[in-house]
């Protein structure tokens, strides 16, 4: 599988252009851009599904957007239970690929929660905000197969991309803001943002 790499700057798009503002980066312009980027992302990745996590106002997980009704099921449970790809790109501050989930024994009680036929191959990569680790960016596939390198760089520069947004946003919205603050305002505490239908 390849990027197109054309396809991929497209995608980015929205968010590029909230990023080259300077100032005036409303929360729900942020949000929407993610919306955007994410539903984008399936095409681009050659994936199933995409789902970002991100860390509240008081540090707990939350599904900030699902291209589809499986990454909302992988996002929660990887939330729920503190354990997954999406996880330990978090804790590790780098990206996981896992060729097939249901091969890897780490994963086992997040196994036991989702449809083996809707996702078996997880790329997750940690999303940083000034050097902290605030969410991740995961791409899921039905099928198990391994990552390309080119994959794996798309995945990371998505996350890199969406953690440049969130800075920019919570530096817009106010001096001193965080972006726990940021994150939280989103209301993220709700469900998930399902962007559309995965193709």
């Amino acid at each position: 599988m390849s990027i197109d790499d054309i396809a991929f700057e497209r995608a980015l798009g929205p968010l590029l252009e909230v990023v080259g503002r300077s100032t005036r980066v409303g929360q729900e312009d942020l949000l929407t851009a993610l919306e955007q980027v994410v539903g984008a992302a399936t095409a681009v990745l050659r994936v199933r599904s995409v789902g970002v996590i991100l860390l509240d106002e008081e540090d707990r997980m939350r599904v900030a957007a699902a291209t589809d009704e499986v990454a909302a099921a992988v996002e929660e449970a990887q939330a729920r239970q503190g354990v997954g790809p999406g996880i330990d790109a978090m804790r590790r501050g780098t990206t996981v690929a896992v060729p097939d989930l249901w091969a890897a024994e780490e994963y086992r009680t997040l196994q036991a929660e989702l449809d083996a036929t809707a996702t078996r191959a997880v790329l997750s990569s940690p999303i940083r905000v000034e050097g902290s680790v605030v969410g991740n960016f995961n791409a899921l596939d039905a099928e198990p197969h391994e990552w390309t390198p080119a994959q794996v760089r798309a995945n990371a520069a998505y996350a890199d991309v969406i953690g440049v947004a969130l800075r920019i946003s919570a530096h817009a919205a106010g001096a001193g803001q965080d972006v726990d603050r940021l994150t939280g305002q989103a209301d993220l505490s709700g469900g998930p943002t399902e962007i559309g239908a995965a193709g």
